[in-house]
């Protein structure tokens, strides 16, 4: 019987070996052909352009393979998901079934992925494919791992975890199953994800630019500099003293200020303000401060305009740690003057599932 099985475990290999060197035949003419550029990151090293990438995901998407689609702005989504839908489907109704997911990597390889689902059992196989320094196709990296959960959004994207972590965040992943709407993304961009979710509340309470009670502007300060300079806030250099660096009150202010309709009379008396070193307190967020909780993805899902020249922005926050989708959402409302410069007014919680939110 064990030699049965080294047998059958030794011909699923061969077999995926096979699978892998005719989808590497498909591409690999512009793989050896493709445009490279100096990574960023690292010197002495190349990456694929994202042109070239498209054109070998183009190559297998045409040839019919679930390709995943990858974009330098936007998320990646499946092509070709319809075998996926499929797959899920036999799996509700406990029938034997796979699905096969290729990736496409700037390195230079691609990745090979097989979901099954066997005899009641979930699987996970993966495998790299590359090329030598000869040109040499090379297969290799084939892991086996059980699949610990899986399912699929309300949105009707796929999660799944395989690795089980010891703690409670980005255990799962995600492949959508289609694209993301452009225009809505570059909102979600430009507005949302800059800021996020974890260790300051912007979007976690209730204020309106009548009432920033609930609104701690503090925990704004480095992502707000982000967002105005481009570049991270460093604070060497400025006062550190009862357990927080102080910020000169011209950097501070010039900083905040402008993305919110408030006196400077009423920020001061809110942001602890201290008048005699004129500065600000501001702490760094570290492992003593922190507040852990798992990955939250805002998905902008409708932008409403308004009589006044404002508009809102309905976010829907998933969780696929909690498996909640949403987790909550809420309507940001916001005021442009035309160009790029614009004011945060107001943010509304409009729904809440059984999880409470982070701290």
């Amino acid at each position: 019987a064990e030699q049965q099985i080294v047998e059958k475990e030794d011909a699923d290999i061969e077999q995926l070996k096979g699978r892998c060197q005719e989808i590497a035949l498909t591409c690999q003419g512009l793989f050896f052909d493709a445009e490279t550029e100096e990574a960023d990151n690292f010197s002495n090293s190349t990456l694929l352009t994202q042109a070239a990438v498209d054109s070998i995901e183009d190559k297998l998407a045409n040839a019919g393979y679930p390709i995943m689609n990858s974009d330098s702005k936007y998320p990646s989504y499946l092509e070709n998901a319809e075998g996926l839908s499929e797959f899920w489907n036999f799996v509700n109704h406990d029938e034997n079934a796979q699905q096969e997911i290729i990736t496409v990597s700037s390195y230079g390889r691609l990745y090979y992925y097989i979901f099954q689902y066997i005899n009641g059992e979930k699987k996970y196989i993966s495998a790299t494919i590359s090329w030598n320094e000869n040109d040499e196709l090379v297969i290799d990296e084939i892991t086996k791992q059980s699949v610990l959960d899986w399912g699929i959004t309300n949105e009707g994207d796929f999660y799944y975890q395989i690795i089980e972590l010891d703690r409670h965040w980005d255990a799962y992943n995600l492949i959508r199953l289609k694209p993301v709407d452009h225009t809505l993304y570059d909102l979600n961009a430009e507005y949302i994800i800059p800021i996020g979710y974890i260790n300051k509340n912007l979007f976690l309470v209730n204020w309106s630019d009548t009432d920033f009670s609930n609104l701690c502007f503090n925990d704004l300060f480095e992502y707000l500099y982000k967002k105005k300079t481009g570049d991270y806030f460093y604070p060497e250099g400025f006062d550190f003293h009862e357990d927080a660096y102080w910020i000169s009150a011209d950097l501070f202010e010039d900083t905040i200020l402008s993305y919110f309709n408030i006196s400077l009379n009423e920020f001061r008396a809110k942001t602890l303000y201290d008048d005699e070193s004129e500065t600000y307190p501001w702490q760094e967020v570290n492992v003593d401060n922190v507040s852990y909780f798992p990955t939250l993805t805002p998905e902008v899902t409708k932008c409403r305009e308004n009589e006044d020249g404002t508009f809102t922005l309905v976010v829907n926050v998933m969780c696929l740690d909690m498996k909640a989708d949403p987790l909550f959402t809420h309507e940001v409302t916001i005021r442009t003057d035309g160009n790029k410069d614009f004011q945060y007014i107001a943010n509304e919680i409009t729904y809440t599932g059984d999880y409470e939110l982070t701290d």
